[in-house]
């Protein structure tokens, strides 16, 4: 056999970072879960944060208000925040390779 199983083989995982939960215990299966859930999104808690604080920014009594101004944003200013910060990076880095040349 080539290490492969056959489609006829029962493969049973098993999950050792937790007891096994019996299955009327619904609470703690629930509670596992949430465990591992937040294990696994724990790299992208920043992205979480920000994601989440704008929308509380933009839910309220002003939220068209705000939907306008991104549309508005997105056909005129967009263009131009993009290349000035395109720009930005730019400097930044010849700024920065000169520092490394500098002292290195």
């Amino acid at each position: 056999m080539s290490g492969r199983r056959g489609h006829d083989e029962e493969v049973q995982i098993v999950f050792t970072s937790s007891p096994p939960i019996p299955k009327d215990d619904w609470l703690t299966a629930l509670e596992d879960t949430a465990r591992k859930l937040e294990l696994a999104l724990r790299p992208f808690r920043t992205l979480g944060k920000i994601l989440a604080g704008s929308l509380a920014c933009f839910f309220g009594c002003r939220f068209t208000y705000s939907v306008l101004f991104l549309r508005a944003f997105a056909r005129s200013g967009w263009p131009t925040f993009r290349s000035i910060s395109q720009e930005l990076r730019t400097r930044y880095r010849a700024a920065e390779a000169v520092l490394d040349r500098a002292c290195p």
